[in-house]
Order: structure tokens, then sequence, then C-alpha cells
């Protein structure tokens, strides 16, 4: 069977005239000249006709694009000076950037939102599309597994979206968007909302609007980290737009380096495209931060991102493969035997082998005479599926942090015994000297040891979903979506479907 190749890049309409909104509120009709050239086979390639390629730098076309006047207030003049202390940082930031900033731009341009939002990636992830924060941040964009659900992005065993260059853009730009519109359409509040969520920032402004205080940011109280972060973003904005005023000098760009996504239709190895490109494996295992494993999973998704200088001719070499990508074999039982064992016999994996054969996901053993297909991975593959495996298990088995809040009458035993622990772990635990002075309402930490951990088989009911499921347990939404990585559609929950939970 051909594998069906579809090549990806961000487009937008030929001709296509719209109005553009800047960071600052002010707007100008733009026209943008996307040329489409389609070929055969559904491979399809779009141009960055907004550059002029020609003559153009990158970094010098977003400053002409910027059009924000920046005020000029003591928090965006310390965060400029800290920039320009580290002009080096800049310039090698920009190198990390180009590929990345090719199709943000892109998207930004089909979205009609301001180009400069494009620059966010390095005060989130300094453009490390592996980057992680202690909250389980993750990806170029920052986000959080709680609001990849909400925006859509898939995270099981195989595969994180938040990781994923094109789905992250995707879901943080909706993101973005959603927050514009809220805080009717200033931006600064949009980005300081993307930083510290909406709440805090509505919160601030009803406490501002009960004052009769303006509601703009800079009059809010907001958290020290977000009333940074936004004059962070605006000062680097600054530098950008005024590269020669400050003695800026990035480095030379070339759209060759722009990356394109190539849809293969099935599961491939990223070893396997590293050897059909001839780029460095450390290279494509960053462009498709996404796969865990190496490999795309078995269910997908299948799409690889590659710079174009390097992507037209794998989606050639592509169509013109006639096997699938996967090594295969196939294996006739001799008795009733385990799926898991198979796979560990023949370097594959079970749900790969449910997947390729349409077996059940609940299925745990095949009967005699079955004729399986059984895709064999790489080394590098099978023991890193094997280690995310052990892993999760040892997640299960390591103590895990709990709080709970005193309430009238408690006291430091009868806690202890609601939380089936000792008195002396709790005062140790929480540096109490002495039990009998509780305060109402008072946090108390504890540790919940696998032998306090009782196993619960959960039933999905109409109107559930992950996180509604993990607050109603109280556990972390984070062991939830790991205890359960097998779930097909963590997003939308069918009745009757079966979740595991590790419950005090």
């Amino acid at each position: 069977m051909k594998a069906k190749v579809i090549l990806l890049a961000s487009v937008l309409l030929v001709g296509c005239q719209s109005q553009f909104t800047y960071l600052d509120g002010s707007s100008k009709m733009h026209t943008s000249e996307i040329s489409l050239k389609t070929k055969q086979n559904n491979t399809v390639y779009a141009s960055l006709d907004w550059l002029n390629v020609n003559d153009e730098n990158l970094w010098q076309y977003l400053g002409s694009e910027i059009n924000i006047a920046i005020p000029e207030n003591k928090k965006i003049i310390n965060e400029r000076k800290r920039y320009l202390t580290h002009k080096v940082y800049l310039e090698d930031i920009a190198q990390i950037a180009e590929p990345y900033m090719y199709w943000i731009i892109t998207e930004l341009k089909k979205r009609d939102m301001p180009v400069e939002l494009a620059l966010l990636p390095i005060i989130e992830s300094a453009f490390d599309p592996k980057a992680t924060s202690s909250a389980q941040a993750t990806g170029l964009w920052q986000i959080v597994p709680t609001t990849g659900i909400y925006y859509g992005l898939k995270q099981n065993q195989w595969y994180d979206g938040r990781n994923d260059i094109a789905a992250s853009t995707t879901a943080a730009l909706t993101m973005l968007s959603k927050l514009h519109d809220m805080f009717n359409g200033d931006w600064l509040l949009a980005i300081a909302a993307y930083n510290s969520g909406e709440g805090r920032v509505l919160n601030a402004i009803k406490a501002n609007k009960a004052k009769g205080k303006p509601t703009d940011f800079w009059s809010l109280d907001l958290p020290q980290e977000t009333s940074i972060y936004v004059p962070r973003m605006l000062a680097l904005i600054d530098i950008i737009k005024h590269q020669k005023k400050y003695g800026i000098i990035l480095p030379d760009t070339d759209p060759r380096r722009a990356l394109e996504q190539i849809n293969i239709g099935q599961q491939i190895e990223l070893s396997k495209v590293a050897n059909m490109t001839g780029l460095s494996i450390t290279d494509i295992k960053k462009y498709n931060a996404g796969y865990k494993h190496s490999v795309t999973p078995p269910d997908g998704p299948h799409t690889i991102m590659l710079p174009r200088l390097y992507s037209r001719s794998f989606a050639e070499r592509i169509k013109k493969q006639s096997d699938v990508f996967i090594d295969q074999m196939t294996y006739i039982s001799s008795s009733n035997e385990s799926i898991e064992l198979i796979a560990a016999r023949y370097n594959s994996n079970a749900d790969a082998i449910k997947i390729a054969n349409q077996l059940d996901k609940k299925d745990k053993t095949i009967t005699k005479g079955m004729i399986l297909t059984i895709p064999q991975f790489s080394n590098e593959v099978t023991l890193s599926l094997e280690q995310a495996q052990l892993l999760a298990q040892q997640k299960i088995i390591t103590p895990r942090k709990g709080t709970y809040k005193v309430i009238s009458g408690d006291t430091l035993s009868t806690i202890a015994k609601k939380l089936n622990v000792k008195t002396n772990d709790l005062k140790e635990w929480n540096k109490i000297k002495d039990a009998n002075k509780l305060k109402l309402h008072q946090t108390i930490h504890y540790l919940i040891y696998s032998n306090n951990l009782r196993k619960v088989i959960y039933s999905v009911n109409i109107g559930d979903t992950m996180t509604s499921i993990a607050k109603k347990y109280n556990v972390n939404i984070n062991d939830v979506l790991q205890w359960n990585s097998e779930i097909p559609n963590i997003h939308q929950l069918k009745k009757g479907e079966q979740l595991t939970l590790y419950i005090n």
C-alpha cells in the first residue's frame, strides 16, 4: 500500500486583504500574496510570500511589522537593560528560533493577530520544544496538562501535543485570541492572563472597579511574575523593532530553514526520517518533540516537521515508498497467549499490535491459531517504551504529597487517623512542636504511601471530564492522565469508559 503523503504548511489566501490589529489597538490593512503550487498525490507546497525572500531578513521583516508605541516606564526600561546587557543571548536565541518563527508568523497572519506575539516563546521557553517547568508546563508555549486538554492537545503514553510545534502553536494562538476577546481587545491584559490565568486578571479588574480605579494592565495588582512578564515582552518587542538603535545584530536568515509538515499516513520511526533526509537525529527529534519514544504513535498523529530544505525531497521519497515504514513480522499463536509477552519477545508493543490487528484495546490475550501482524521497533524505541512503563509503575508506588485543612474539633491524632498515617509523622512533616495548638483552616501536609493507596476503577458517567473526576477524588489531574494514558480520547470521555485511579 502506498503511503498517503500530504505536505502541509501554514498558508494564507491568495491576495487576501485583512485588517491587522496591533498590541496597542491600532490597525492597518495588510495585503498578503500567498501562492499555492499543488502537485498530484495530494502534496501541497506553500510559499512564504509575506516575506520578501530575496532581500529581507526575517528579523528585519518582523521589526518592520511592529506598530506598537512602547511606554517608557521603569519596568520596561529595566527589562530592556537586562536584554541589552546580554546581547549575545538574543543573537543565539534568534538563531534557535528561526525555523519555528516562520511557522508561527504564518499562523498569526492567517488569524490576523499581531506578529509580535511570535516572540512570546522566547520568554516562555527560549524556543526549547522540550522545556518543562515545575508546574508541569511544557513546550514552546509552556502549556500545562489541563489547559492542553481544554484546547484539544492529545496527551498519552506515545505523544504529547504540548510539545508538538504545530499543534501547540494552534492551541496557544487560540487561547490568546480567546483572551483577547475576553478582555475587550486589550492585548496587554490577554498576555497577562496567558501568564497568570484569566481568573487572576479578572479578579484584579473587579477589585479596581470596586475602588473606582483604572483597569488597564499598569493599574492592576497582579502577581509579581506577571507584573514583570508583560514589561519583559514589551521590552523585547521594542528591541526587535529598533535593532539598529540598540546595536543588536541578529543572524542572517534563510527561508529554506522554515518548517513544513508532512503527513506520512502511517507509523514511522524518527531514525528512519533521519536516514532518509540526512538530517541529524537530534534535529529530527527537536522538530518533532511531541513524540515521546522517537516514533509516531500507532494510531497517529503521523506528521513529521522538517525544514523545507529537506521536506520537499523527503516527501518525494515517501511517495515512492511502496510498503510500510515499520518492520513487521507475521506470527501464528500456538496457544492462548498474552499480547504483552508476545510484544516483549519481538521488540514490539502491545498497543501497536492491537491497532495493527484491529483488536480491542481491552484485549489481553489471543487465541490459539490466530495470525498476527507484529510491528517490530528498533532497540531505541523498545527501550524507551519499557522505561516509560517502569516510570509509570514507579510513580504509583512513590509517596505522593497531600494536604488537609483543619476543621473544628480536629486534633493531630484524629487527623492522623483520618489520613491513615502516624501522629509523629504528621508532627515531623509539618514541624509541629505543640500538637494542641492547631489553627482552624490550617494546612496540614502529609505523604501518601503505596500501602495507603487504593486502586479504584471508575466508570465514566455522562458529563464527566478528566478534571472533574480528579477533583471528585481529590487527586492530581496530571496523575490521572498518567494512570490512564491508554484512553483513546481524553477530551471526550464516553459513558461506561473505565478509568484507573489510586486514592487514599
